[in-house]
């Protein structure tokens, strides 16, 4: 056998290995699964274990907590297991008066953006009013330092004064 005919095989050789490796080890997609339901909770003293809401009056509380990552885990970061919670309080007049007592006034305004289906579920039918961002809801208000309800794993995302109730956000990663 010649030299370019050992060097023929060789390649080829090479090649077909190559072409087995990149088909035989592909990974599908995963089956795509549907997103988690939106589940809201009202229980407020569930939520204080979580995240430290001062003791003020609260008229009315909707929470939800959801994944951040994707459910097909199509990326890593956000991963699966991280968590986003999601709180909408009414509040009174009094209400307002010890929040701001107790986490201090409003400063500036801020933006924060909330998927549809989530803004949907703790805003009520106002999320109708809100401007659209994609699958997502855009709501400005009135900033405030979510920094001082922070416990435990929850890192505070933003909260804002829309209508008479406190929007926050905080996530677990």
């Amino acid at each position: 056998m010649t030299v370019q005919r050992r060097w023929t095989l060789v390649v080829q050789s090479l090649l077909a290995a190559l072409t087995i490796l990149s088909t035989g080890c592909s990974r599908d997609k995963p089956p795509s699964r549907k997103p988690a339901p939106v589940l809201v909770s009202t229980d407020i003293e569930k939520l204080r274990e979580i995240i430290n809401v001062p003791s003020i009056p609260i008229r009315n509380g909707r929470w939800v907590e959801m994944p951040l990552g994707q459910a097909d885990e199509s990326s890593l970061l956000p991963g699966p297991t991280d968590l986003g919670l999601y709180v909408y309080l009414e509040l009174d007049a009094a209400g307002w008066t010890e929040l701001e007592q107790s986490i201090g006034p409003a400063q500036g305004t801020r933006t924060i953006v909330v998927r549809t289906e989530i803004a949907s579920a703790i805003l009520g039918p106002v999320v109708t009013e809100l401007p659209d961002a994609g699958a997502a809801r855009a709501v400005t208000g009135p900033k405030y330092d979510a920094s001082k309800m922070r416990r435990g794993t929850y890192r505070p995302g933003g909260a804002i004064r829309f209508h008479d109730g406190l929007l926050m956000t905080f996530a677990a990663l």
